[in-house]
């Protein structure tokens, strides 16, 4: 009995729950923050993230916490996050860094400009629509990436990439020698509660 529920489970995960999504995709592109943000009660977990939508404009996960300034200002989404990720060191004492990222939708891509306190201090992505299910990703967060985004159905993401960074130990950088191409995969699920 054990055993049948887990495989009906599993059925229902890979094949997804249609009616109980309401977020089209998660809010991060491997590195790269975007403006957007969870409806309230929606999740996305993948390998590299887990994140839920608290509110209209919250969302709160492993990355941190994301605020939405604005939405659809002047064509533009604007955002503010904490994250525990990009501590910024004080003598010997180390706080969360916040970054504020800026989208904005043009004809033929998307495209994200981000400030950040630690450890290079711009971030950029340009996102292209390939076809209705795939996107490409050319960016910049503390090293240059390349990825791509696949809509398996309503709720499944797969995405494979390739960056140059220094992963070593996120958010205290060592010396430039450190940064070497690194190879990001993601397999994510966007659901409701």
């Amino acid at each position: 009995m054990k055993k049948s529920f887990i495989i009906s489970l599993s059925i229902m995960i890979l094949f997804g729950l249609p009616a109980l999504v309401k977020a089209d995709e998660p809010t991060w592109f491997f590195s790269i923050p975007t403006p957007e943000v969870l409806p309230k009660d929606c999740f996305a977990l993948g390998l590299v993230h887990a994140d839920l939508g608290l509110g209209e404009n919250l969302e709160v996960g492993i990355h941190g916490l994301k605020y939405r300034l604005a939405k659809k200002w002047q064509g533009t989404n604007v955002a503010l996050g904490i994250s525990p990720f990009d501590t910024l060191s004080f003598g010997g004492a180390s706080a969360p860094g916040a970054y504020l990222v800026f989208g904005q939708e043009f004809k033929e891509f998307k495209g994200y400009l981000g400030i950040k306190v630690f450890p290079y201090f711009l971030f950029f992505g340009l996102t292209k629509e390939l076809g209705e299910k795939t996107k490409v990703l050319f960016g910049f967060n503390d090293g240059p990436l390349v990825g791509l985004k696949h809509k398996i159905n309503s709720n499944w993401w797969v995405g494979a990439g390739i960056g140059y960074h220094n992963l070593s130990n996120y958010g205290h950088f060592k010396k430039d020698g450190d940064f070497k191409p690194n190879i990001m995969i993601d397999i994510s699920y966007v659901g409701s509660l």
